[in-house]
C-alpha cells in the first residue's frame, strides 16, 4: 500500500499503529522542508501551537505528549457532561467544564476554553437551559482541535 501512495504522488507514508517516534521523525523530516512555502494558513486554528511551543520552552515531544492526554481526559470527561446536563447535575458539569476550562486556556485552545466557561458558568446558575446546545459546541471544537493535531505539523 505505501508504494501505490507514493506513486499516487504522496510525499511519505506512515502506517498504523501511528507510533510516537516515527510520527515525530517524520513532522521533523516535512517540517523543516523550506520548499514548502505556499502552505495556507488555517482560519482561526483550535490551538495557537506557536505559543504552546514557546511556553514549552520549544520542547516540541513534550507539547504533543500533553496535547494527546489532554485531549484523551477531555474525551472522558464529554461524557460525564453529557450525563450531568441529562442529570440536571449543575454540581459535576461545573466540575468538568472548569477542569477543561483552565487545561486547554494553559495550551492556547483558546476557543475550546471559552466554550467550556460557557458550561461551567450553566452549572453555577443551574440553569440549564442553552446546555444542550453549548454542549454540542464543546464536542466540535474538541474535534477540531483533535483533528488539527493529527493534521499539524510543529
Amino acid at each position: 500500500y505505501k508504494e501505490e501512495c507514493l506513486k499516487a504522488g504522496m510525499d511519505d507514508y506512515i502506517s498504523k499503529p501511528l507510533r510516537r517516534e516515527k510520527f515525530l521523525a517524520i513532522v521533523d523530516k516535512w517540517g523543516s522542508n523550506t520548499e514548502r512555502t505556499s502552505v495556507p494558513k488555517r482560519a482561526n486554528p483550535p490551538i495557537d501551537l506557536a505559543v504552546a511551543l514557546k511556553e514549552f520552552e520549544g520542547d516540541k515531544e513534550f507539547l504533543l505528549e500533553i496535547i494527546d492526554e489532554f485531549i484523551l481526559n477531555v474525551e472522558k470527561q464529554l461524557s460525564k457532561i453529557k450525563k450531568a446536563i441529562s442529570n440536571n447535575d449543575a454540581e459535576t458539569l461545573q466540575k468538568e467544564a472548569h477542569s477543561i476550562t483552565g487545561g486547554a486556556s494553559s495550551l492556547t485552545a483558546y476557543s475550546l476554553s471559552e466554550i467550556a466557561h460557557e458550561l461551567e458558568n450553566i452549572g453555577i446558575s443551574q440553569n440549564f437551559e442553552n446546555s444542550s446546545k453549548v454542549y454540542k459546541r464543546l464536542e466540535k471544537e474538541v474535534l477540531k482541535l483533535k483533528n488539527f493535531m493529527v493534521k499539524s505539523v510543529l
